[in-house]
C-alpha cells in the first residue's frame, strides 16, 4: 500500500526539481503602436532625417526565451507594401532599433531585423497598407546578418 505523504513528498520534490527549467523556458507576450520610419538613410540619428508620414500600425510580439525566437504579427496602415524602401544594413525596409536618446529623429542602432530571410509570402497586402507575420526569428546577433549592437 502506498502512503500518501511519501507520495505527496516524492511529487513535491519532483515539482520544486523541475521549477528551475520551467522557469528558464517563457514566452513573453509584448505588443507595441508603431509610428512611421524617422529616416531616410542619409544621416542616421539626425533630426534632420525625418521622413514626413501618416503612416501606423500595431505589432504583437511572442519572445520564447529559451529558443532565443521571436514571434509576430505586425498591421501597417498608410503605406502600400509597392512603397516600402529597402534599406539598412542587410537591404530589408523593417528592423527594430534600439533607443536613441529620447530625440525626435534620433534612434539606436538596429539590433533586430526583422525582415532579414523573410519570404514573400509573409507580407499580405490591405487597401490601405500590409500585413507582416512571421515564426521563429532569431535574436542572436550571429543569426542577423551582421548586424551587432554598439559596443558589442
Amino acid at each position: 500500500m502506498l502512503n500518501p505523504v511519501h507520495t505527496t513528498l516524492k511529487a513535491l520534490a519532483l515539482s520544486a526539481a523541475l521549477l528551475p527549467i520551467a522557469a528558464q523556458s517563457a514566452i513573453i507576450n509584448l505588443s507595441a503602436s508603431l509610428s512611421a520610419a524617422n529616416q531616410d538613410g542619409s544621416t542616421p540619428f539626425a533630426d534632420s532625417d525625418v521622413v514626413p508620414t501618416t503612416a501606423t500600425g500595431d505589432i504583437a510580439f511572442q519572445l520564447d526565451t529559451t529558443n532565443k525566437t521571436l514571434d509576430f504579427q505586425m498591421t501597417v496602415d498608410g503605406i502600400l507594401l509597392s512603397e516600402l524602401l529597402d534599406f539598412g544594413p542587410n537591404s530589408t525596409p523593417i528592423h527594430l532599433h534600439q533607443p536613441g536618446g529620447g530625440v525626435k529623429g534620433n534612434f539606436g542602432p538596429i539590433s533586430i531585423d526583422l525582415a532579414l530571410g523573410s519570404a514573400d509570402d509573409d507580407f499580405a497586402a490591405t487597401d490601405t497598407g500590409f500585413t507582416f507575420s512571421r515564426t521563429g526569428v532569431s535574436i542572436l546577433l550571429a543569426d542577423q546578418g551582421g548586424v551587432a549592437l554598439a559596443g558589442c
